[in-house]
């Protein structure tokens, strides 16, 4: 089997781009927590996370499906058509989350923090990585997406003692996302059709039939963490809040390993798969003893040793007490986590394998249904739980349903 340079190369340059943005998170955490405070951290996390829901909207599947049209594609000119409607159709998503967050921000009493994300969401208008994946330029992309990041760190030190310095850091994430993709954004893109309306509106139009369920995917997936941080001011404390929004982080951090995991081995799991079920079950079984046995380790760190992990990942800036007791007691709520969602791993993969795009949207619907019943129970009190054993409980409930719609689909195809 030849080796093809080129997809290891991107495969490298992902990995670091991803890993790149997870350690920015995590580094800017010990300041934000030592120099704005605990409180005001919770409000950072939920901007965030909905800066991340709108750029999942604004986006709308094309990283995804422009990258298979743009290789495809057979000359300049259909490439030239394929980025100028991509970017096309992210114009009124764009201006729909764009007012949204606008009337976020005035009708809210922490809108000022949800006026400086708007940048965030211009960066994913005019996001290139569908070109740049396509066409196996993503090092340079990753590069500078390092350097941009190491520059925002050492500014936002800088500013740290400031007291808008949640403001700016959001403000600064958004703008070095910008320059970042101006670099990089198409040569063959020129503005004008980008304000062309008539133009847009039939892009958008054309590419919501092939690239609606993607979204939908991707919203359900992402709501099932989001929804509970943006209810969750309504019956916790500030400092509760920017704990959770830290343990959330740390959450996303390790699913973002486990997803990169995923990401490397989907081509030898694709090519067992095709071979048969008996082998396909051989390999899931293997892979799923050895990410439990990781997920377990981490998982008994997490539950025992919860202060000390918090003291590493926080470079020892832990003035902050009652932030510490309150994530102390998270992250060993959440212990079980990475477990549960290391064994769903390859349940999502089998299902993706299978091509049951349909199914899966319909588990990642009865998942964010699962949550919403947990958020009113929460609200209406019926609930007396630790609000921290919700990723536990939403984990499980995954789980559990992507466990049975596996079994659907193997049932069906014994018929």
């Amino acid at each position: 089997m030849r080796i093809h340079l080129p997809t290891i190369t991107q495969f490298a340059a992902l990995s670091a781009f991803n890993i790149t943005n997870a350690l920015f998170q995590l580094l800017l955490i010990p300041y934000l927590v030592a120099y704005a405070g605990g409180e005001k951290l919770g409000i950072y996390f939920v901007v965030l996370s909905f800066t991340l829901l709108g750029s999942i909207v604004i986006n709308f599947g094309t990283s995804q499906t422009s990258v298979i049209d743009l290789r495809k594609a057979t000359s300049d000119h259909e490439k030239k058509a394929i980025i100028t409607s991509s970017l096309q159709t992210r114009v009124l998503p764009f201006i729909t989350v764009l007012l949204i967050n606008i009337a976020l921000g005035l009708f809210t009493n922490k809108g000022t923090y949800f006026l400086c994300g708007i940048l965030i969401l211009v960066s994913e208008l005019i996001n290139p990585q569908f070109y740049l994946v396509a066409h196996y330029k993503m090092n340079s992309y990753a590069l500078t997406n390092f350097i941009f990041k190491t520059v925002a760190l050492i500014f936002l030190y800088q500013i740290r003692e400031s007291s808008d310095l949640i403001e700016l850091t959001l403000f600064t994430i958004g703008l070095i996302g910008i320059l970042q993709n101006i670099f990089f954004v198409p040569y063959q893109l020129t503005i004008k059709p980008l304000f062309n309306m008539r133009a847009i509106i039939l892009s958008f139009k054309s590419t919501f039939k092939s690239n609606g369920l993607i979204v939908g995917n991707g919203l359900t997936a992402q709501l099932q963490q989001a929804l509970f941080l943006f209810v969750l001011p309504m019956f916790a404390t500030p400092i509760f809040l920017s704990a959770y929004g830290f343990v959330d982080k740390l959450i996303s951090s390790f699913r973002l390993i486990i997803n990169a995991y995923s990401t490397a081995i989907i081509p030898h799991a694709s090519s067992i798969h095709s071979i048969g079920l008996v082998t396909w079950k051989a390999l899931k079984k293997w892979q799923n003893t050895l990410l439990a046995g990781i997920s377990i380790i981490a998982g008994l760190v997490m539950f025992y040793f919860p202060k000390e992990l918090l003291s590493l990942l926080l470079l020892g800036k832990t003035k902050e007490v009652q932030f510490i007791q309150e994530a102390a007691t998270l992250i060993k709520l959440t212990s079980p986590v990475p477990l549960l969602i290391a064994l769903n791993l390859f349940n999502v993969a089998e299902m993706i394998l299978e091509k049951r795009f349909q199914m899966y949207f319909t588990a990642s619907i009865l998942t964010l249904s699962a949550t919403i019943v947990y958020i009113f129970s929460s609200y209406l009190g019926l609930l007396t739980i630790h609000p921290g054993y919700y990723l536990g409980y939403i984990e499980l409930v995954c789980l559990l349903i992507y466990t049975m719609a596996i079994k659907k689909i193997r049932n069906e195809k014994k018929l």
